[in-house]
C-alpha cells in the first residue's frame, strides 16, 4: 500500500479543492498534507512553510534520541561501564556530533540539489557573487545549521542522558571543524 502520494494540478482552485476535499474526508490528515501551486493563497503558504520549519527543528532531535534508544537497547543496557563512565554517557557526545556534521552536510548539499531540481539556482548564480563567496556563504549556512541542531540535540540529549563534558573548549573546536568539513564537502 501506498504511503504517499502526489497530485498535479493546473491551477490554484483546483489545487485549494483537493486540498479542501483530502481534509474534509478525514481531518487528521491535515499535518500530512501539503500543497504547492505557484500562485497558493498567501495563508496557506505560510501554514505550509510553518510546518516544514517546525518538522525541520524536530526531526534531527527525534532522530538522535532514536538512535541512542536504538544503540543502548541493541549493545549494552545503561549499566554497561566504557572506562570510566557508562554506555550512554560514552555514545551520547558522539550521536551529538553525527547530528552537528549530518546537518551541515545536508544542508549544503541539499541547497544545491534542490535549487537544481526546482530551477531556481539561476537565482543563486545571477548575483555578482565569485565562486569563492558563493562556497563561504554554502559552508557558513552548513556549518550554522549544524551547530544549532548539534545545539538543541546536546540539550534534548542531556535531558535524557546527563553527560560530563571536560574539554568543553575541544568540543566547540571540533564541532566548528567537523560541520565545516562536512558543509565544503556537502558543496561538492
Amino acid at each position: 500500500t501506498a504511503t504517499s502520494a502526489i497530485v498535479f494540478t493546473n491551477t490554484r482552485s483546483q489545487c485549494e479543492l483537493w486540498f479542501q476535499s483530502l481534509i474534509a474526508a478525514n481531518p487528521h490528515w491535515f499535518e500530512f498534507t501539503a500543497i504547492h501551486h505557484g500562485s497558493l493563497s498567501r495563508e496557506q503558504r505560510e501554514a505550509v512553510d510553518e510546518g516544514d520549519r517546525i518538522a525541520a527543528g524536530r526531526t534531527p532531535v527525534v532522530t538522535t534520541l532514536l538512535f541512542l534508544t536504538v544503540f543502548v537497547l541493541a549493545m549494552g543496557r545503561s549499566g554497561t561501564m566504557v572506562g570510566d563512565v557508562t554506555f550512554m554517557e560514552f555514545l551520547a557526545p558522539g550521536l551529538v556530533m553525527m547530528a552537528i556534521t549530518q546537518n551541515a552536510f545536508a544542508n549544503t548539499s541539499s541547497s544545491l540539489i534542490i535549487g537544481k531540481v526546482q530551477g531556481n539556482i539561476v537565482d543563486v548564480l545571477m548575483p555578482p557573487l565569485g565562486p569563492g563567496e558563493l562556497v563561504i556563504a554554502w559552508a557558513a549556512g552548513g556549518v550554522t545549521r549544524g551547530l544549532v541542531v548539534g545545539a538543541v540535540t546536546a540539550i534534548a540529549m542531556w535531558v535524557v542522558v546527563p553527560f560530563q563534558m571536560p574539554h568543553p573548549m575541544f568540543a566547540v573546536f571540533y564541532a566548528i571543524a567537523g560541520s565545516l568539513m562536512l558543509a565544503l564537502l556537502g558543496v561538492l
